[in-house]
């Protein structure tokens, strides 16, 4: 289970600049959402609390990518995450064994 605190995720432990996540080609990247290279550790925290309101919400292990971003974008209206933050974010909570995700889905580690 993912928990507040659980698990320590600091920046700049990994420098994730570019998505890692598979895109089917063709797959539009929504550009009217600035796109920073670095995700600020306040922007992640915000995300990881976000993912685990998803999960608890759901009651489920695993849940769409397109699901976890509605929720989180959901909870952060005024400043929604772009693509690369999403990707970002997930890639640093891989990193941290708190998620896995594989063929558009997030499974809860």
């Amino acid at each position: 289970d993912i928990t507040e605190g659980s698990h320590d995720i600091t920046e700049g432990s990994h420098d994730i600049t570019e998505g890692s996540h598979d895109r089917e080609e063709g797959e539009s990247i929504d550009t009217s959402v600035p796109c920073p290279l670095r995700l600020s550790r306040e922007r992640l925290d915000q995300f990881r609390k976000s993912v685990v309101k998803a999960f608890s919400m759901e009651h489920s292990q695993s849940l769409p990518v397109e699901r976890v971003v509605e929720v989180v974008n959901g909870d952060s209206s005024d400043a929604p995450f772009s693509k690369r933050e999403v990707d970002m974010a997930l890639d640093k909570m891989q990193d941290a064994n708190q998620v896995m995700v594989s063929e558009q889905m997030v499974f809860l580690i």
